[in-house]
This record gives structure tokens, sequence and C-alpha cells, in this order.
């Protein structure tokens, strides 16, 4: 072969690499396919302020998982854990007692990405009725008890709600006793005074914590990203 032969096809080689390159490129960019969605999502709360996730894993070419959270009530979810590819578990903690809390698990990768089912929970009191008794109060309905508080933490206020039922299974009455700024691991006396509410139409009571709230409010401090749909890593909204 001349030597003006062999440099146009030396020419010619180093115009074919990166073409042939680039189509290489192109067909296994073009086979990525996005994850497969994960499925049977459970959340299950184990305390006043956690709650656990797990789900099944259904693809193999995912770059990792997105937690969503609905924290505020609505339509809109916010990201609080991006994990591992493979994960199958998440536990979300620093929430709210008796806060119910929506989460679904996006698996995603360059391709896109695909959503779980939606699960949720609602977060413990972490407060516990010991005993309470119905009496009376200048011929009133009145009621009285002890109550615990079971966390660590400071407890910025607890409401303690109390029905009054007739023999029918009417309810004739509630009212509520408010603690505040109840001690980590403390215990202390409710009563709750049906004024006009004669002891005598009281046939029986329910009893229950309706609300706790905690100094270190924490759950504002999560990610405010919002988790976008099912399309592609990185959006940053619905």
């Amino acid at each position: 072969m001349s030597l003006k032969w062999r440099k146009w096809a030396v020419l010619a080689l180093l115009v074919l690499i990166p073409i042939l390159s680039g189509c290489e490129w192109f067909t296994q960019k073009k086979k990525l396919r996005k994850p497969g969605a994960p499925s049977n999502l459970e959340a299950t709360a184990v305390s006043y302020n956690q709650i656990d996730l797990t789900w099944q894993d259904n693809s193999n070419n995912e770059d990792g998982f997105k937690v969503a959270c609905n924290i505020y009530g609505g339509s809109t979810y916010y990201e609080v854990a991006d994990l591992l590819a493979n994960s199958t578990s998440f536990t979300h903690s620093g929430l709210d007692p008796l806060t119910t809390y929506k989460y679904y698990i996006q698996a995603y990768n360059e391709a896109g990405a695909a959503n779980s089912n939606i699960a949720e929970a609602t977060t413990l009191s972490g407060v516990e009725i010991l005993d309470y008794e119905l009496g009376e109060k200048y011929g009133d309905a009145w009621v009285t008890g002890h109550a615990r508080n079971n966390t660590n933490e400071t407890l910025d206020s607890v409401t303690i709600t109390v029905w009054f039922y007739d023999a029918g299974g009417i309810m004739l009455d509630s009212e509520n006793d408010i603690a505040f700024d109840v001690p980590p691991l403390t215990t202390w006396e409710f009563d709750c005074w049906a004024i006009t509410l004669e002891r005598s139409r009281v046939d029986r009571i329910v009893v229950e914590v309706t609300d706790v709230n905690i100094y270190s409010w924490s759950s504002g401090d999560k990610s405010k990203v919002e988790v976008g749909p099912e399309t592609k890593k990185g959006l940053s909204g619905e």
C-alpha cells in the first residue's frame, strides 16, 4: 500500500472511531429503562416520634430510592431521604406525636422514575392514661385520673378528652383537660368537670389523649425539596 493510501486509511479510522463510539453510547443509552415501581410499602408507627417503612424492590437498575413524605397535609410530598440502590427499609424519626404521615417510595435512574403505593401511619401519643374515676362535683359529672409522660422530652402541652354517655349510648358532653410543661417520665393528675351535666345522667365515659405538643417541633426541619412525578431524577416540582 502506498504512503498516500496509508495516510487516507489512518484519517478514515480517526473519523470512524468517535462515530462508532458515539453509536455504541447511544445504543446503550437507548436500552436504559426506568426502574420498576417498588411495591408493598408499609408504614408502622413504633413510637411517638418514629415511623418505620418497608417495601419490596422490584428492579435491578435503580440508582437509588427517594422517600417522599406528606408532612403538612394537602397533595404535596417532600423528599426526606435519598437512599442507596437495593434499599428496602427506612426509619423516619424526629416526628411529632399523634400526627399522620403519608409516604411513597420512588425508584429512579437516569431514564426515569416509578412510585410505590401510598402508605400512612399515625405516631403514638407518648402519654399513658394510668387510671381514671367518674365521680361528681356539686352534683355534676366529674372525672379525675392520672397520666404519665413516657417520653424523654418535655411536653409543651397534653390534652386529655373525656366523653360522657348516657345508658342509650348518646353522647351528652365532652370536656378537655390541658396540662402544660410536662417534664419527661412524669406522672400528673388530670380532671374534667362537666358543669351543668348531672352525674346521675352519665352511664359511661371514654378517656383519651387527643393532642400532644413538644417544644422541639421537628417536622418543619425536613427538606422542602418536592418529589416530582414518575419522570426522571432531579425534578423539584409536581
